[in-house]
């Protein structure tokens, strides 16, 4: 067989353009990102609309022990195994009634297979949301460099003031009813989270229906 390396190089831009194509987010996931930003401000007590910054990374690099506890935690559910739940919900035992639906089930399988894909958000995600300010994950690479602790956050507080830590969001799986994702959120040494989040579209406004904290300090 005669190798045409013309031929491999445009199947192989082919399929990079429809796979940037499939990961891209629409604007059904920006609006799911911003009812899950809205409900953890709402949690603190905090109204979206009075913070004068929201930092939000454009990127979310899932580590090994995030997705290690993602997919022993989808499992659990799958299984029907409520121990651990019980403290990942915060005794939040309406969320059970939703993690028992067999549609939010079955997001849950396909949200195991591709959380972990890559999504970059774009600022025009977000561009009616004037307090939200979208910065790349490289620049937050370097004002941590690995390190979360008071000298780092500092030094995030000094470059970004006014602001409440930042957010990473993870793809989102979807259905027109429920939708999955994962939140990273940090705001200090001592408070910060890694958290499955659930929601359910309901006369057509985004509403979170279960947090699972899989991880905070």
């Amino acid at each position: 067989m005669t190798y045409n390396r013309s031929l491999c190089i445009k199947l192989t831009f082919i399929i990079l353009v429809f796979s940037s194509i499939c990961y891209a987010q629409d604007k059904t996931d920006y609006e799911i990102y911003y009812a899950v930003l809205s409900n953890r401000l709402k949690e603190w007590k905090i109204n979206i609309d009075t913070v004068k910054k929201i930092i939000i990374s454009n990127k979310l690099t899932i580590s090994d022990n995030d997705t290690g506890t993602i997919n022993s935690t989808i499992d659990e559910i799958l299984n029907g195994n409520n121990q651990d739940l019980v403290f990942y919900s915060r005794n939040d035992f309406k969320a059970f009634e939703y993690l028992k639906n067999d549609s939010v089930k079955q997001l849950l399988k396909e949200f195991k297979i591709k959380f972990n894909q890559s999504v970059t958000l774009e600022k025009t995600g977000f561009e009616s949301k004037g307090n939200i300010e979208l910065v790349n994950f490289l620049d937050l690479n370097k004002v941590f460099k690995g390190h979360y602790y008071d000298k780092e956050w500092k030094r995030f507080y000094k470059k970004y003031p006014n602001s409440h830590g930042y957010y990473q969001y993870s793809k989102i799986v979807k259905s027109p009813e429920f939708a999955v994702v994962f939140l990273v959120q940090r705001a200090n040494p001592l408070n910060a989270s890694g958290c499955l989040v659930g929601l359910r579209k309901k006369d057509n406004i985004w509403s979170v229906i279960f947090n699972l904290y899989l991880w905070q300090s």
